[in-house]
């Protein structure tokens, strides 16, 4: 009996020592999964709060955007002739188009100056020689 009794108690207490240790465990895992739902619902509401953020922001945006058209639409209803349509943009000169105009004048100058160096050369040529037809005509 004797025994049995002390095995009895032996028994009692592994099953409450286990008892303890499941419930430690549940503890833990329930503090440690309560820990986790108010993590994961803190990043909820920080998700939350960027929407609503940004959604405000998207707001503020298309409100800026809003005025900005109704002032364009303002601008071109004062000033209809001094407005470019895309037709008249895209037949105008490109920068491309006035570079090759811009070298041509320059081709051009060029030329022009090469012609007035020489016919200065020419003037200076035929002075000379009205010059020695009248020192010639004379000392005749």
């Amino acid at each position: 009996m004797g025994w049995a009794m002390g095995l009895e108690h032996i028994v009692g207490l592994v099953v409450s020592l286990a008892s303890l240790v499941i419930g430690g465990f549940w503890t833990v895992g329930s503090v440690a999964a309560r820990n986790l739902y108010k993590q994961q619902e803190g990043r909820f509401d920080s998700i939350e709060a960027t929407l609503r953020k940004s959604e405000n922001d998207r707001s503020e945006e298309n409100e800026k955007l809003h005025r900005i058209e109704l002032e364009l639409e303002r601008i071109q209803a004062d000033m209809p002739g001094n407005f470019v349509t895309r037709a008249e943009w895209e037949k105008s000169p490109s920068h491309a188009d006035l570079q090759k105009l811009y070298q041509s004048i320059g081709d051009l100058s060029s030329t022009v100056n090469q012609l007035v160096g020489e016919s200065r050369g020419q003037t200076d040529t035929l002075k000379l020689i009205l010059n020695k037809m009248v020192n010639s005509k004379g000392e005749a």
